[in-house]
């Protein structure tokens, strides 16, 4: 076998091997994708499922109270929930919606804007089944508020490496979007609701 023999087979079974591991490297992130397109699923589930539960002020206040052993009064806490509900109550709803646009960008790698238009989507639809949910309602500016925490894992994905150049932008990002948390939350608009019997936890 000459030399350039020698040459010809190894570069034949290079290239075979790098074949081969290209396909089993697209293998392994084909069933990484599902593997996460599942927990997709599973979370915009567990979203649907929660959004039919109501839960109240008062049915709040005892729990917390009864949690931390009576420490906290019922009262106490009813007036603190009365200032500070929107972080938890709206900024939860936008935390749902961020890293389930998280988890579409994961499952769905290489097509930019369809785990965004699949997260408004179902934001919209989410908040649209609430009409048909006892004592619960449909405001269009929560579904500005979903979008909020879509928003934000967008630019995390997308923004992080210009932030990083110019922390000042993260900053004033940071700010601009609490304070439009804070203006929907505050300021509802688009509102539809059915009688309800008893105040749920957001105002």
């Amino acid at each position: 076998m000459t030399v350039i023999d020698v040459q010809m087979c190894t570069t034949y079974v290079y290239h075979r091997v790098k074949l081969q591991w290209t396909g089993v490297s697209a293998l392994r992130q084909y069933v990484k994708s599902r593997k996460v397109l599942i927990l997709a699923v599973a979370w915009a589930t567990i979203i649907f499922l929660t959004s039919m539960r109501v839960v109240t002020v008062r049915e709040l206040s005892k729990a917390v109270s009864g949690g931390v052993g009576g420490h906290v009064s019922e009262d106490s806490f009813r007036h603190f929930w009365s200032i500070a509900w929107w972080p938890f109550v709206k900024g939860w709803h936008a935390f749902e919606f961020g890293l389930l646009y998280s988890l579409l960008r994961l499952a769905l790698p290489g097509k930019r804007w369809m785990p965004v238009v699949l997260a408004v989507l179902f934001a919209v639809s989410d908040e649209g089944h609430q009409l048909f949910v006892p004592n619960r309602g449909c405001r269009a500016s929560d579904v500005c508020i979903d979008c909020l925490g879509i928003l934000a894992a967008w630019s995390l994905f997308h923004l992080a490496g210009r932030w990083r150049q110019r922390p000042w932008l993260a900053v004033l990002a940071v700010v601009l979007w609490i304070a439009a948390l804070y203006w929907l939350s505050m300021f509802p608009f688009g509102l539809v609701t059915l009688p309800a019997s008893s105040s749920p936890v957001g105002p």
